[in-house]
Protein backbone atom coordinates (compact mmCIF):
# COMPACT_ATOMS: atom_id res chain seq x y z
CA UNK A 1 0.00 0.00 0.00
CA UNK A 2 1.38 3.38 -1.09
CA UNK A 3 2.00 5.91 1.65
CA UNK A 4 -0.12 9.04 1.42
CA UNK A 5 1.70 12.29 0.72
CA UNK A 6 0.95 15.75 2.16
CA UNK A 7 -1.31 17.83 -0.09
CA UNK A 8 -0.63 21.52 -0.79
CA UNK A 9 -3.15 24.26 -1.61
CA UNK A 10 -2.57 27.98 -2.12
CA UNK A 11 -5.19 30.34 -0.71
CA UNK A 12 -5.68 33.88 -2.07
CA UNK A 13 -3.12 33.40 -4.87
CA UNK A 14 -2.40 37.08 -5.29
CA UNK A 15 -0.08 39.39 -3.36
CA UNK A 16 -1.21 38.16 0.08
CA UNK A 17 -1.07 34.42 -0.49
CA UNK A 18 -0.91 31.63 2.09
CA UNK A 19 -0.52 27.89 1.66
CA UNK A 20 -2.43 25.18 3.51
CA UNK A 21 -0.85 21.74 3.90
CA UNK A 22 -2.93 18.70 4.84
CA UNK A 23 -0.87 16.04 6.60
CA UNK A 24 -1.98 12.38 6.59
CA UNK A 25 -0.97 10.34 9.66
CA UNK A 26 2.78 9.73 10.04
CA UNK A 27 3.80 12.38 7.50
CA UNK A 28 5.75 15.63 7.81
CA UNK A 29 7.05 18.62 5.88
CA UNK A 30 9.87 21.11 6.39
CA UNK A 31 9.63 24.89 6.26
CA UNK A 32 11.48 28.08 7.01
CA UNK A 33 11.65 29.17 10.63
CA UNK A 34 8.67 31.35 11.63
CA UNK A 35 6.65 30.41 8.51
CA UNK A 36 3.83 28.67 10.42
CA UNK A 37 0.68 30.79 10.77
CA UNK A 38 -1.62 28.24 12.46
CA UNK A 39 -2.12 24.50 12.77
CA UNK A 40 -4.60 21.93 14.06
CA UNK A 41 -4.24 20.26 17.44
CA UNK A 42 -2.31 17.11 16.55
CA UNK A 43 0.45 18.87 14.61
CA UNK A 44 3.92 18.86 16.17
CA UNK A 45 6.66 21.40 15.34
CA UNK A 46 10.35 20.87 16.04
CA UNK A 47 13.46 22.75 14.95
CA UNK A 48 16.51 21.10 13.41
CA UNK A 49 19.55 22.01 11.34
CA UNK A 50 18.72 20.81 7.85
CA UNK A 51 21.62 19.01 6.18
CA UNK A 52 23.86 19.30 9.23
CA UNK A 53 25.74 22.08 11.00
CA UNK A 54 27.87 23.18 8.03
CA UNK A 55 24.85 23.25 5.72
CA UNK A 56 23.02 25.43 8.23
CA UNK A 57 25.95 27.84 8.36
CA UNK A 58 26.01 28.00 4.56
CA UNK A 59 22.31 28.82 4.39
CA UNK A 60 22.54 31.47 7.10
CA UNK A 61 25.58 33.36 5.82
CA UNK A 62 25.64 32.66 2.07
CA UNK A 63 21.94 32.80 1.19
CA UNK A 64 20.61 34.72 4.24
CA UNK A 65 18.09 32.02 5.09
CA UNK A 66 17.50 30.84 8.65
CA UNK A 67 20.05 28.60 10.33
CA UNK A 68 17.31 26.31 11.69
CA UNK A 69 14.61 24.54 9.72
CA UNK A 70 11.19 23.69 11.17
CA UNK A 71 9.76 20.19 10.81
CA UNK A 72 5.95 20.09 10.92
CA UNK A 73 4.64 16.57 11.47
CA UNK A 74 1.49 14.55 12.13
CA UNK A 75 2.93 11.53 13.91
CA UNK A 76 -0.05 10.47 16.03
CA UNK A 77 -1.85 8.28 13.54
CA UNK A 78 -2.56 5.58 16.11
CA UNK A 79 -3.94 7.92 18.75
CA UNK A 80 -7.65 8.35 19.29
CA UNK A 81 -9.16 11.00 17.07
CA UNK A 82 -5.99 11.54 15.01
CA UNK A 83 -6.60 9.11 12.17
CA UNK A 84 -7.69 11.99 9.91
CA UNK A 85 -5.55 14.52 8.13
CA UNK A 86 -4.20 17.43 10.13
CA UNK A 87 -3.74 20.93 8.73
CA UNK A 88 -1.10 23.63 8.90
CA UNK A 89 -1.11 27.09 7.33
CA UNK A 90 2.13 28.71 6.14
CA UNK A 91 2.96 32.16 4.80
CA UNK A 92 5.99 34.28 3.92
CA UNK A 93 6.76 37.29 6.08
CA UNK A 94 6.35 39.87 3.34
CA UNK A 95 3.23 40.21 1.18
CA UNK A 96 3.53 38.41 -2.12
CA UNK A 97 2.45 35.50 -4.25
CA UNK A 98 3.24 31.81 -3.87
CA UNK A 99 3.74 28.96 -6.30
CA UNK A 100 3.97 25.20 -5.76
CA UNK A 101 6.72 23.66 -7.88
CA UNK A 102 6.46 19.88 -8.25
CA UNK A 103 9.55 17.71 -8.58
CA UNK A 104 8.84 14.38 -10.26
CA UNK A 105 12.34 13.69 -11.64
CA UNK A 106 15.90 14.98 -11.18
CA UNK A 107 15.29 17.20 -14.22
CA UNK A 108 12.75 19.21 -12.20
CA UNK A 109 15.42 20.47 -9.78
CA UNK A 110 15.18 24.23 -9.34
CA UNK A 111 17.33 27.18 -8.30
CA UNK A 112 15.68 29.61 -5.83
CA UNK A 113 16.85 33.14 -5.19
CA UNK A 114 17.68 34.10 -1.62
CA UNK A 115 14.52 34.63 0.42
CA UNK A 116 12.24 32.72 -1.95
CA UNK A 117 12.07 29.37 -0.18
CA UNK A 118 9.06 28.78 2.11
CA UNK A 119 8.48 25.02 2.57
CA UNK A 120 8.86 21.62 0.94
CA UNK A 121 8.19 17.91 1.32
CA UNK A 122 10.64 15.75 3.26
CA UNK A 123 11.56 14.04 -0.02
CA UNK A 124 13.26 17.25 -1.18
CA UNK A 125 16.74 18.36 -0.14
CA UNK A 126 17.46 22.10 0.13
CA UNK A 127 21.11 23.04 -0.29
CA UNK A 128 23.11 26.18 -1.02
CA UNK A 129 25.18 26.27 -4.17
CA UNK A 130 27.58 28.70 -5.79
CA UNK A 131 26.63 29.84 -9.25
CA UNK A 132 28.55 28.64 -12.27
CA UNK A 133 31.00 31.53 -12.39
CA UNK A 134 32.75 33.61 -9.76
CA UNK A 135 32.92 36.57 -12.12
CA UNK A 136 30.63 38.14 -14.71
CA UNK A 137 26.98 37.55 -15.37
CA UNK A 138 26.31 34.58 -13.08
CA UNK A 139 27.22 36.61 -10.03
CA UNK A 140 24.75 39.36 -10.93
CA UNK A 141 21.89 37.05 -11.75
CA UNK A 142 20.88 36.08 -8.23
CA UNK A 143 20.50 39.67 -7.07
CA UNK A 144 21.80 38.75 -3.60
CA UNK A 145 25.24 37.34 -4.37
CA UNK A 146 26.92 34.34 -5.88
CA UNK A 147 24.99 31.73 -3.87
CA UNK A 148 21.54 30.26 -4.49
CA UNK A 149 19.30 27.67 -2.92
CA UNK A 150 18.86 24.44 -4.82
CA UNK A 151 15.82 22.16 -4.39
CA UNK A 152 16.41 18.61 -5.57
CA UNK A 153 14.88 15.19 -4.88
CA UNK A 154 16.73 13.10 -2.30
CA UNK A 155 15.95 9.94 -4.32
CA UNK A 156 15.44 9.81 -8.08
CA UNK A 157 12.31 7.63 -7.83
CA UNK A 158 10.50 9.92 -5.35
CA UNK A 159 8.28 12.97 -5.85
CA UNK A 160 7.79 16.17 -3.86
CA UNK A 161 6.68 19.79 -3.84
CA UNK A 162 8.43 23.01 -2.90
CA UNK A 163 6.69 26.33 -2.15
CA UNK A 164 8.34 29.50 -3.47
CA UNK A 165 7.47 33.09 -2.50
CA UNK A 166 7.63 36.26 -4.58
CA UNK A 167 7.46 39.99 -3.97
CA UNK A 168 4.12 40.92 -5.52
CA UNK A 169 2.33 38.48 -7.81
CA UNK A 170 4.02 35.33 -9.08
CA UNK A 171 4.07 34.56 -12.81
CA UNK A 172 5.06 31.21 -14.32
CA UNK A 173 6.81 31.19 -17.71
CA UNK A 174 7.17 27.76 -19.35
CA UNK A 175 9.72 27.66 -22.18
CA UNK A 176 9.79 25.07 -24.94
CA UNK A 177 13.04 23.62 -26.26
CA UNK A 178 15.07 26.39 -27.88
CA UNK A 179 12.63 29.13 -26.84
CA UNK A 180 14.27 32.24 -25.39
CA UNK A 181 12.98 34.65 -22.76
CA UNK A 182 14.38 37.88 -21.32
CA UNK A 183 13.64 38.73 -17.69
CA UNK A 184 14.84 41.69 -15.65
CA UNK A 185 17.34 40.32 -13.14
CA UNK A 186 15.48 41.96 -10.23
CA UNK A 187 12.29 40.05 -11.09
CA UNK A 188 13.76 36.53 -11.30
CA UNK A 189 12.65 34.30 -8.40
CA UNK A 190 13.49 30.74 -9.49
CA UNK A 191 14.29 28.70 -12.57
CA UNK A 192 15.00 25.14 -13.69
CA UNK A 193 18.56 24.04 -12.87
CA UNK A 194 19.16 22.42 -16.25
CA UNK A 195 18.13 25.53 -18.23
CA UNK A 196 20.98 27.57 -19.76
CA UNK A 197 21.06 31.28 -18.97
CA UNK A 198 23.27 34.31 -19.18
CA UNK A 199 23.05 38.02 -18.40
CA UNK A 200 23.30 40.72 -21.03
CA UNK A 201 22.34 44.28 -21.87
CA UNK A 202 18.66 45.00 -22.36
CA UNK A 203 19.23 47.02 -25.53
CA UNK A 204 20.66 45.08 -28.47
CA UNK A 205 21.22 48.11 -30.70
CA UNK A 206 21.83 50.93 -28.22
CA UNK A 207 24.65 49.29 -26.32
CA UNK A 208 25.45 50.31 -22.76
CA UNK A 209 24.04 53.84 -23.14
CA UNK A 210 20.80 52.54 -24.66
CA UNK A 211 20.36 49.97 -21.89
CA UNK A 212 21.04 52.43 -19.07
CA UNK A 213 18.94 55.23 -20.56
CA UNK A 214 15.98 52.85 -20.97
CA UNK A 215 16.05 52.15 -17.24
CA UNK A 216 16.30 48.37 -17.81
CA UNK A 217 20.06 47.85 -17.59
CA UNK A 218 20.78 44.12 -17.39
CA UNK A 219 18.44 41.32 -18.40
CA UNK A 220 18.56 37.56 -17.83
CA UNK A 221 18.45 35.51 -21.04
CA UNK A 222 16.92 32.04 -20.53
CA UNK A 223 16.80 29.27 -23.12
CA UNK A 224 14.27 26.44 -22.85
CA UNK A 225 13.21 23.84 -22.09
CA UNK A 226 12.39 24.78 -18.52
CA UNK A 227 10.34 27.05 -16.28
CA UNK A 228 11.07 30.51 -14.90
CA UNK A 229 9.19 32.01 -11.95
CA UNK A 230 8.99 35.80 -12.09
CA UNK A 231 7.78 38.31 -9.50
CA UNK A 232 5.73 41.30 -10.59
CA UNK A 233 7.60 43.82 -8.43
CA UNK A 234 11.15 44.39 -7.34
CA UNK A 235 11.97 44.58 -3.62
CA UNK A 236 12.27 48.11 -2.26
CA UNK A 237 15.67 49.53 -3.15
CA UNK A 238 15.85 50.89 0.41
CA UNK A 239 15.91 47.32 1.71
CA UNK A 240 19.58 46.43 1.97
CA UNK A 241 18.86 42.75 1.72
CA UNK A 242 16.66 43.06 -1.35
CA UNK A 243 14.81 39.97 -0.28
CA UNK A 244 11.24 39.12 -1.23
CA UNK A 245 10.97 37.25 2.05
CA UNK A 246 12.96 38.02 5.14
CA UNK A 247 12.82 35.78 8.15
CA UNK A 248 12.25 37.42 11.53
CA UNK A 249 14.69 35.03 13.14
CA UNK A 250 18.23 36.41 13.31
CA UNK A 251 20.64 33.77 11.93
CA UNK A 252 23.54 35.18 13.96
CA UNK A 253 21.52 34.89 17.16
CA UNK A 254 20.53 31.34 16.24
CA UNK A 255 24.14 30.32 15.66
CA UNK A 256 25.21 31.99 18.91
CA UNK A 257 22.54 29.96 20.68
CA UNK A 258 23.97 26.74 19.23
CA UNK A 259 27.51 27.64 20.34
CA UNK A 260 26.22 28.60 23.80
CA UNK A 261 24.52 25.21 24.15
CA UNK A 262 27.70 23.45 23.04
CA UNK A 263 29.76 25.52 25.51
CA UNK A 264 27.33 24.81 28.36
CA UNK A 265 27.43 21.10 27.62
CA UNK A 266 31.25 21.13 27.57
CA UNK A 267 31.38 22.96 30.92
CA UNK A 268 28.97 20.50 32.52
CA UNK A 269 31.01 17.60 31.17
CA UNK A 270 34.29 19.02 32.53
CA UNK A 271 32.74 19.78 35.92
CA UNK A 272 31.32 16.27 36.20
CA UNK A 273 34.72 14.78 35.28
CA UNK A 274 36.42 16.98 37.90
CA UNK A 275 34.07 15.84 40.67
CA UNK A 276 34.46 12.20 39.64
CA UNK A 277 38.24 12.46 39.84
CA UNK A 278 38.01 14.32 43.17
CA UNK A 279 35.77 11.67 44.67
CA UNK A 280 38.11 8.91 43.47
CA UNK A 281 41.09 10.75 44.98
CA UNK A 282 39.34 11.15 48.30
CA UNK A 283 38.48 7.46 48.31
CA UNK A 284 42.10 6.45 47.73
CA UNK A 285 43.33 8.90 50.39
CA UNK A 286 40.90 7.53 52.95
CA UNK A 287 41.84 3.98 52.03
CA UNK A 288 45.56 4.71 52.40
CA UNK A 289 45.00 6.43 55.73
CA UNK A 290 43.01 3.44 56.99
CA UNK A 291 45.74 1.01 55.89
CA UNK A 292 48.47 3.09 57.47
CA UNK A 293 46.55 3.28 60.74
CA UNK A 294 45.84 -0.43 60.70
CA UNK A 295 49.36 -1.56 59.91
CA UNK A 296 50.80 1.01 62.28
CA UNK A 297 48.88 -0.50 65.15
CA UNK A 298 50.16 -3.96 64.19
CA UNK A 299 53.73 -2.71 64.22
CA UNK A 300 53.24 -1.25 67.69
CA UNK A 301 52.08 -4.62 68.94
Amino acid sequence: QQTQQPSWQILNPSSFATVVVRLPPNTSIQCESDAVVSSSGNVDMTGFVGGGFLSGLARAFLTRESFFTTRVSHSRGNAAGSAFQEEVMLAPTHPGGLVIHELRSPNDAIFINSGGYVASDETIQITSQMQSSLLGSSRILSGTGMFLLKAILKESNSIGSVVIASYGSMHTIVLKAGEKRLVDNGHVVAWTVSMPYHVGLASKSGGIFGSLSSGEGLMCFFTGPGVVYVQSHKPDSGDASGKPRQNNANPVAQICLVFFMMFAFSVLFLVSMYFMQSSEGQFFDQNNAFNNHRYGQNYDL
